[in-house]
């Protein structure tokens, strides 16, 4: 995981010799929302194991790759296969998964609705799908969860 940092500090050089030569033009939204994701990765650091947990013990991963609708899901439509009345669920499902995006732990794309609002779609990576029931019921993720518990990590 220490080379997604890398990889996350190495963008950011990236951003700001790219800020530096065009400080006079403005960003694409893109170009503006990757900067973000990457700025984010930066600022939160170990965050993104602790999200990424939640996202495993939520059976998130799982979701999406069984769900087959796409290759790629929506927030929402993540949050409605969940077990939870909270009616926030997608929003911060929303935030999760995004946060993920930014280290490229998710897929990541958009769509354009029918009211012309744009959603953001997520689809699972080489690196996520070990971490599903991905084959004969073999998953990296209960490995994950036990390195990332507090007590194995203070013991």
């Amino acid at each position: 995981m220490d080379s997604l940092l890398l990889r996350s500090y190495a963008q950011q050089n990236k951003y700001a010799e790219s800020y530096e030569k065009r400080e006079a033009t403005t960003l694409s939204k893109e170009e503006e929302d990757e900067a973000c994701l990457v700025a984010m990765a930066i600022a939160t650091g170990n965050a993104a194991f602790k999200v990424f947990k939640a996202v495993i013990e939520l059976g998130v991963l799982d979701i999406m790759k069984n769900a087959r609708l796409s290759t790629y899901m929506s927030a929402t439509e993540i949050a409605s296969h969940l077990p939870t009345t909270n009616l926030d669920a997608a929003s911060m499902l929303e935030r999760m998964l995004c946060h993920l995006a930014g280290y490229s732990l998710l897929a990541y794309s958009r769509r354009t609705l029918l009211d012309g609002q744009v959603e953001r779609l997520y689809g699972l990576t080489r690196v996520t799908k070990h971490l599903t029931n991905y084959r004969d019921g073999l998953s990296f993720a209960p490995l994950f969860i036990l390195v990332q518990d507090k007590v194995f990590g203070e013991g």
